[in-house]
């Protein structure tokens, strides 16, 4: 940067401010050298009226220039968390409450670091660890999705915007300056380039490590094929073909040939360095075909799709979701159904009890607490634990039996509270059905703990038959509340 072109830059920041009225607050600026010497730059800020800045410094809450690999740039999120989850508040809400907050804080703060660096083992360990603090009082388990597959699913939202929206400006620019034009699809950077953007490209290694890859997140739907690669592009099975026809590969001539250059709908058109003959090329080129035949060209550009939503549109929560699913396989976070037919009051003791962390005997006990018996009040033969009060007792077998007769379902067998919950939420086909079925089972685990409860502070014991009238009348209260408001 030259002198005069420091003062032609003030001259025109000058003359906007004569022709629209705005200003330009040097006093509130900075100039920033990149590859000068201080010197140079105070020179520059001296013409402008501005102050020197140095590297790194916040815009929009975002850092710049910052090693964010390390904990310390960090510090701010980290901060948020405990000041937002401390635990005062933590002693002066109840459960949902804090279940609440829990989900709003990191929907909200942590979202543009998220977004943009792939956050190091160490914080998410640590953000984790106040979220736990914060909901169960120690450090149990959360079942409510991690923040790892929260930093993943909003970073490789950037990979469907970059496939999306190609003629938009930043799009144009990442694809000049990391040359992705006539590339594979899933080539996303240059190595040797760092930054933001090679940050968020390598996260396909962390896709990959569940067992996913590119393609379950963007997966291009062929049309015309004018934009989509033959060879080395996902559009046709589970891979490219060039892993799947690695001799023939060898013998394109064109190897970043497009869809529409090699197949017509008059059949397909190859170009080969050479006629093929042997027996493994020969019998590649009978299985391509055979593989190819019923594919038929269309009008219209090749579009983009995520396998993920079954609109096809990608969404944070459904990769988010994927993940978590895949990471914490046999999780009662996928049995527990986040309904708004239902109050979350009751949600959420359905969710601790599927958790086994609610107070039956057995976990006061395991506790330090004294319990003079351990053993059922009800039927006096087991010992108290989650799944007796609410599955295995008698009393509850009863209230079940009579529940799914009313419903005109017939009895499933249920060993625990994940049973029970788990066939719910695959019972029928038509969604309403299940959702209103899905409120009475959990409106009934519900009764059957207020009437432990009663039976054993208040020395009130119900019939069956009267906890199963609760059972409805509070049932048909809340889906009656929901779809006929």
């Amino acid at each position: 940067m030259r002198w005069d072109s420091a003062t032609n830059g003030d001259r025109g920041l000058e003359c906007f401010h004569v022709s629209s009225g705005l200003r330009v607050n040097f006093h509130k600026s900075k100039v920033f050298g990149i590859g000068t010497s201080n010197h140079e730059t105070s020179q520059w800020a001296n013409i402008l009226g501005c102050v020197v800045g140095a590297l790194p410094f916040t815009y929009l809450v975002v850092p710049i220039g910052a090693n964010m690999n390390l904990k310390r740039n960090w510090l701010p999120v980290i901060n948020k968390f405990r000041s937002k989850l401390s635990k005062w508040k933590s002693k002066t809400l109840s459960f949902g409450g804090r279940l609440t907050l829990v989900k709003s804080v990191l929907r909200n703060l942590p979202t543009f670091y998220l977004s943009l660096f792939k956050a190091p083992i160490g914080v998410i360990e640590t953000l984790e660890k106040i979220r736990r603090r914060f909901l169960w009082g120690d450090n149990g388990g959360l079942g409510i999705g991690s923040i790892r597959a929260l930093n993943i699913a909003l970073m490789a939202k950037w990979w469907w915007r970059l496939k999306t929206e190609p003629v938009s400006l930043w799009c144009r620019t990442i694809t000049g300056i990391h040359l992705l034009q006539n590339k594979p699809t899933e080539y996303l950077s240059k190595k040797n380039i760092t930054g933001v953007w090679n940050n968020i490209a390598t996260t396909k290694k962390d896709i990959n490590s569940f067992g996913l890859s590119f393609d379950s997140v963007c997966r291009k739907i062929i049309n015309s094929g004018n934009k989509t690669q033959f060879w080395n592009d996902v559009w046709h099975g589970t891979g490219t073909l060039k892993s799947e026809f690695p001799l023939l590969y060898v013998m394109e001539k064109k190897k970043s040939c497009t869809v529409a250059e090699r197949i017509t709908n008059n059949g397909p058109l190859w170009q080969w360095k050479s006629t093929p003959v042997d027996y493994g090329t020969c019998l590649e080129l009978d299985r391509l075909n055979r593989s190819i035949a019923k594919f038929r060209i269309k009008s219209g550009s090749d579009k983009w799709t995520c396998p993920l939503d079954k609109e096809g549109r990608y969404t944070v929560a459904s990769l988010r979701m994927k993940i978590d699913n895949i990471h914490i396989n046999n999780s009662v976070q996928c049995k527990v159904n986040w309904s708004r037919t239902i109050p979350l009051k009751v949600i959420c003791f359905i969710w601790r009890a599927a958790l086994g962390r609610i107070p039956s005997a057995i976990a006061l006990q395991h506790s330090g607490i004294h319990i003079e018996s351990t053993l059922c009040g009800s039927c006096i033969g087991e010992q108290e634990c989650v799944d007796h009060i609410l599955v295995k007792c008698p009393y509850a077998y009863k209230v079940r039996e009579q529940i799914f007769l009313w419903c005109g379902i017939d009895l499933c067998t249920a060993h625990s509270v994940g049973d029970l919950l788990k066939s719910a939420a695959t019972w029928g086909r038509c969604p309403i059905k299940r959702e209103c079925f899905m409120a009475i089972c959990y409106g009934m685990i519900w009764a059957l703990w207020k009437h432990r409860n009663n039976r054993l502070f208040q020395k009130v014991f119900y019939a069956p038959s009267i906890v199963v009238e609760n059972v409805k009348a509070m049932s048909l209260y809340s889906v009656n509340s929901f779809y006929c408001n």
